[in-house]
């Protein structure tokens, strides 16, 4: 993978994502009101649903960065001295060994604590459609979390590594 493909991928992500903003907040407005009060309330669901998205993605790109900090390796010439990180390998396969062992007991109060989270977000949102507002919260929470968690390890497995080689020599 190379520099224009991740470049790609990063666009992808982010751009999907503000779109789903844009046309969530486009249906939320109201027909009745008058234009007003539509550009009021379309700023506030804005700007709400961006400082969420926002927050969820460098929360995201943060853990995906500390999951592929480069290691230094000793062994190699002091042009390469950092190499690729597999810490993620070796947490993914701790973690299906927990998810295994506790059987999945806290699953349920992981969903209820998102949904608390995408309930109070969405009561801040003035709309008529409530019973949606929760579940499009959530998913822009959980979308910009793994997008940003995708973009800290993919520029930090193929980018950082070649910076501080580059540093070191």
């Amino acid at each position: 993978m190379n520099a224009k493909q991740i470049k790609n991928i990063i666009v992808f992500l982010l751009s999907t994502g503000i779109i789903t903003i844009l046309a969530t907040t486009i249906t939320t407005l109201n027909k009745t009101n008058t234009w007003f009060e539509n550009l009021q309330h379309t700023c506030v669901t804005l700007s709400l649903l961006l400082i969420v998205s926002i927050s969820s993605l460098i929360i995201g790109t943060v853990i995906g960065y500390i999951f592929n900090i480069p290691k230094t390796n000793p062994e190699r010439s002091s042009k390469e001295k950092f190499q690729q990180n597999r810490n993620l390998e070796k947490v993914s396969d701790w973690l299906m060994k927990m998810l295994v062992g506790i059987g999945l007991t806290q699953f349920n109060n992981i969903v209820n604590e998102l949904f608390k989270i995408s309930e109070y977000v969405a009561g801040s949102l003035t709309t008529l459609a409530d019973k949606a507002e929760p579940f499009l919260v959530m998913g822009l929470l959980i979308y910009f979390l793994l997008s940003g968690f995708i973009v800290g390890y993919l520029y930090t497995n193929f980018r950082l590594i070649e910076i501080t080689n580059a540093s070191q020599s």
